[in-house]
């Protein structure tokens, strides 16, 4: 594997998918907008490796594929940060919607705990909903990729820490 993007929204994923992007796309199913948030632990054990014989009734982070995509990753258990690690470029295609920024802080506060694969980590952040452009559209689209910066680490921890607060005061 050499280019992974993480991304947003399960058609978007397909979509970048169809238009070959990626030796690998994975969409975050996340849903940060509305309802309770999942602990600080939950989100770590969420996106952490996954031993073999952990119970599979357990969410791990690549339930969000479908089987077919799951494949060999399901299998060798990998955690976020692992997979990153293995990969050469990763990139993060964020949609403009609300949900969608809130899980790119989410994402890069949980790399920024991490640091490894940041020297490789690219975003970029797409001014429409990747899942509704056709993959002939998408081939075609040339979207800016800017390398992810401490300052862009800080901030979305920042950001992600003032969000989880019960009240606005903190």
């Amino acid at each position: 594997m050499t280019r992974l993007i993480l991304t947003t929204e399960d058609s978007g994923a397909g979509a970048l998918m169809r238009a070959g992007f990626a030796d690998l796309v994975i969409p975050f199913g996340f849903r940060f907008v509305w309802g309770p948030l999942p602990s600080d632990a939950e989100l770590a054990r969420l996106l952490a490796p996954r031993a073999p014989e952990q119970d599979p009734a357990i969410p791990y982070w690549l339930h969000f594929l479908d089987r077919r995509r799951r494949g060999i990753l399901g299998r060798k258990g990998l955690g976020l940060i692992e997979l990153c690690e293995v990969c050469e470029r990763v990139e993060l295609w964020i949609d403009p919607m609300p949900n969608a920024q809130l899980m790119l802080i989410q994402l890069l506060d949980h790399v920024h705990s991490h640091a490894k694969p940041a020297p490789k980590l690219m975003l970029v952040q797409a001014s429409v909903v990747i899942g509704n452009m056709l993959p002939d559209e998408l081939s075609k689209w040339t979207p800016a990729a800017v390398e992810v910066s401490t300052d862009h680490f800080e901030i979305a921890s920042r950001a992600w820490q003032a969000y989880r607060r019960p009240t606005p005061q903190d």
